[in-house]
Protein backbone atom coordinates (compact mmCIF):
# COMPACT_ATOMS: atom_id res chain seq x y z
CA UNK A 1 0.00 0.00 0.00
CA UNK A 2 2.92 2.47 0.16
CA UNK A 3 2.43 3.22 -3.87
CA UNK A 4 -0.92 3.82 -3.09
CA UNK A 5 -1.34 7.91 -2.71
CA UNK A 6 -3.96 10.35 -3.30
CA UNK A 7 -4.52 12.44 -6.12
CA UNK A 8 -6.54 15.39 -7.61
CA UNK A 9 -7.45 16.47 -10.90
CA UNK A 10 -5.00 19.47 -12.59
CA UNK A 11 -6.97 22.29 -13.80
CA UNK A 12 -6.16 25.39 -15.56
CA UNK A 13 -7.59 28.96 -15.32
CA UNK A 14 -9.90 29.81 -17.99
CA UNK A 15 -11.52 33.11 -19.01
CA UNK A 16 -15.28 33.69 -18.96
CA UNK A 17 -17.56 35.56 -20.11
CA UNK A 18 -21.53 35.73 -19.17
CA UNK A 19 -23.53 36.98 -21.96
CA UNK A 20 -26.72 38.70 -21.24
CA UNK A 21 -30.10 40.21 -22.99
CA UNK A 22 -29.60 43.22 -24.89
CA UNK A 23 -25.30 42.87 -24.51
CA UNK A 24 -23.94 44.67 -27.51
CA UNK A 25 -22.46 42.34 -30.15
CA UNK A 26 -19.51 44.03 -30.36
CA UNK A 27 -18.33 41.96 -27.11
CA UNK A 28 -18.97 39.16 -27.71
CA UNK A 29 -17.52 39.15 -31.48
CA UNK A 30 -14.47 40.63 -29.73
CA UNK A 31 -13.94 38.55 -26.57
CA UNK A 32 -14.54 35.44 -29.31
CA UNK A 33 -11.44 36.78 -31.63
CA UNK A 34 -8.73 34.20 -31.96
CA UNK A 35 -11.13 31.48 -31.42
CA UNK A 36 -9.66 28.16 -32.60
CA UNK A 37 -12.58 26.02 -33.09
CA UNK A 38 -15.94 28.10 -32.87
CA UNK A 39 -17.14 31.07 -35.15
CA UNK A 40 -20.21 32.36 -34.31
CA UNK A 41 -22.98 33.09 -37.09
CA UNK A 42 -23.59 36.85 -36.45
CA UNK A 43 -25.51 36.89 -39.39
CA UNK A 44 -27.84 40.24 -39.12
CA UNK A 45 -27.06 40.82 -35.76
CA UNK A 46 -26.09 44.52 -35.32
CA UNK A 47 -27.73 45.63 -31.96
CA UNK A 48 -27.95 43.95 -28.59
CA UNK A 49 -27.63 40.68 -27.65
CA UNK A 50 -31.24 39.46 -27.68
CA UNK A 51 -31.46 35.74 -29.68
CA UNK A 52 -30.12 33.23 -29.82
CA UNK A 53 -26.78 33.02 -31.94
CA UNK A 54 -25.62 29.63 -34.44
CA UNK A 55 -22.68 28.33 -33.22
CA UNK A 56 -20.76 26.73 -35.91
CA UNK A 57 -18.50 23.52 -35.61
CA UNK A 58 -20.74 21.74 -33.38
CA UNK A 59 -21.40 24.31 -31.06
CA UNK A 60 -24.88 24.22 -29.56
CA UNK A 61 -26.15 27.99 -30.27
CA UNK A 62 -25.35 30.92 -27.70
CA UNK A 63 -28.75 32.26 -25.76
CA UNK A 64 -28.44 34.97 -23.21
CA UNK A 65 -27.51 34.22 -20.24
CA UNK A 66 -24.91 31.29 -21.27
CA UNK A 67 -20.90 31.55 -20.63
CA UNK A 68 -18.18 31.45 -23.60
CA UNK A 69 -15.66 29.73 -21.64
CA UNK A 70 -12.09 30.13 -23.20
CA UNK A 71 -9.18 28.01 -22.27
CA UNK A 72 -5.76 29.05 -22.59
CA UNK A 73 -5.17 27.54 -25.97
CA UNK A 74 -8.25 30.08 -27.22
CA UNK A 75 -10.32 26.64 -27.57
CA UNK A 76 -14.05 28.05 -26.54
CA UNK A 77 -17.18 26.21 -25.72
CA UNK A 78 -20.56 27.23 -24.42
CA UNK A 79 -21.92 26.83 -21.04
CA UNK A 80 -25.55 27.09 -19.49
CA UNK A 81 -25.26 29.32 -15.77
CA UNK A 82 -25.76 25.90 -13.78
CA UNK A 83 -23.24 23.58 -15.66
CA UNK A 84 -20.75 26.55 -15.20
CA UNK A 85 -21.54 27.27 -12.03
CA UNK A 86 -21.34 23.74 -11.18
CA UNK A 87 -17.90 23.35 -12.54
CA UNK A 88 -15.81 26.79 -11.92
CA UNK A 89 -15.55 29.16 -9.31
CA UNK A 90 -14.32 32.85 -9.57
CA UNK A 91 -10.60 33.49 -8.83
CA UNK A 92 -9.41 36.43 -7.37
CA UNK A 93 -6.46 38.23 -8.74
CA UNK A 94 -3.36 37.35 -6.68
CA UNK A 95 -1.88 40.74 -6.80
CA UNK A 96 -5.22 41.86 -4.82
CA UNK A 97 -5.21 38.99 -2.47
CA UNK A 98 -1.42 39.39 -1.87
CA UNK A 99 -2.30 43.30 -1.24
CA UNK A 100 -5.33 42.60 0.82
CA UNK A 101 -3.69 39.88 3.07
CA UNK A 102 -0.49 41.71 4.23
CA UNK A 103 -2.27 45.25 4.42
CA UNK A 104 -5.10 44.10 6.91
CA UNK A 105 -3.50 40.86 8.14
CA UNK A 106 -6.64 38.58 6.78
CA UNK A 107 -6.30 34.96 6.27
CA UNK A 108 -6.12 34.00 2.79
CA UNK A 109 -9.57 32.13 2.72
CA UNK A 110 -11.30 35.36 4.30
CA UNK A 111 -9.37 37.64 1.93
CA UNK A 112 -10.48 36.23 -1.27
CA UNK A 113 -14.33 35.55 0.21
CA UNK A 114 -14.11 39.54 0.80
CA UNK A 115 -12.44 40.01 -2.99
CA UNK A 116 -15.95 38.02 -4.06
CA UNK A 117 -17.73 40.26 -2.72
CA UNK A 118 -18.72 43.54 -5.29
CA UNK A 119 -19.59 45.79 -1.89
CA UNK A 120 -16.44 45.28 -0.15
CA UNK A 121 -14.20 44.37 -2.83
CA UNK A 122 -13.27 48.33 -3.90
CA UNK A 123 -13.57 49.48 -0.44
CA UNK A 124 -10.28 47.13 0.65
CA UNK A 125 -8.04 47.91 -2.69
CA UNK A 126 -9.39 51.75 -2.51
CA UNK A 127 -5.42 52.57 -1.46
CA UNK A 128 -3.95 49.90 -3.83
CA UNK A 129 -6.13 51.64 -6.92
CA UNK A 130 -4.92 55.05 -5.59
CA UNK A 131 -1.20 53.61 -5.41
CA UNK A 132 -1.66 52.20 -8.73
CA UNK A 133 -3.21 55.48 -10.58
CA UNK A 134 -6.74 54.62 -10.35
CA UNK A 135 -9.54 56.60 -8.87
CA UNK A 136 -10.87 54.59 -6.08
CA UNK A 137 -14.43 55.94 -4.85
CA UNK A 138 -13.12 55.44 -1.59
CA UNK A 139 -10.25 55.80 0.09
CA UNK A 140 -9.74 53.53 3.27
CA UNK A 141 -7.14 54.86 6.09
CA UNK A 142 -7.30 52.69 8.72
CA UNK A 143 -5.05 49.02 9.01
CA UNK A 144 -6.92 46.18 10.56
CA UNK A 145 -5.99 42.79 12.37
CA UNK A 146 -8.12 40.01 12.22
CA UNK A 147 -8.06 37.27 15.06
CA UNK A 148 -11.67 36.05 14.90
CA UNK A 149 -14.44 35.68 13.09
CA UNK A 150 -15.82 38.61 14.90
CA UNK A 151 -13.14 40.76 14.07
CA UNK A 152 -14.53 40.58 10.05
CA UNK A 153 -17.55 41.83 11.04
CA UNK A 154 -16.15 45.08 13.03
CA UNK A 155 -13.82 45.77 10.04
CA UNK A 156 -16.65 45.42 7.82
CA UNK A 157 -18.41 47.66 9.83
CA UNK A 158 -15.68 50.13 10.07
CA UNK A 159 -15.22 50.22 6.28
CA UNK A 160 -18.92 51.07 5.45
CA UNK A 161 -19.15 53.74 8.54
CA UNK A 162 -15.72 55.03 6.90
CA UNK A 163 -17.07 54.60 3.60
CA UNK A 164 -20.18 57.19 4.10
CA UNK A 165 -18.04 59.44 5.55
CA UNK A 166 -15.93 60.02 2.62
CA UNK A 167 -19.48 59.55 0.60
CA UNK A 168 -20.69 62.64 2.69
CA UNK A 169 -17.56 64.63 2.22
CA UNK A 170 -17.76 64.37 -1.64
CA UNK A 171 -21.09 64.99 -1.55
CA UNK A 172 -21.34 68.16 0.31
CA UNK A 173 -18.06 69.60 -1.16
CA UNK A 174 -18.49 72.88 -2.86
CA UNK A 175 -17.32 72.96 -6.81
Amino acid sequence: MENVKNYRVKTGSVKAMRTFIGQPIHEIRDYMLGCENIALGLGDLREGFNVSIEGTGGARDLTPGDYIVMSEDRHAFFMSPVEFEKKYEEQVDSTELYYVVTKYGFPVKDGEMMLKDERIRPILLASFFEQNKFSPAVTVNQSFNVKDEADIGRIVSGITEQMHVDILKIATKVY
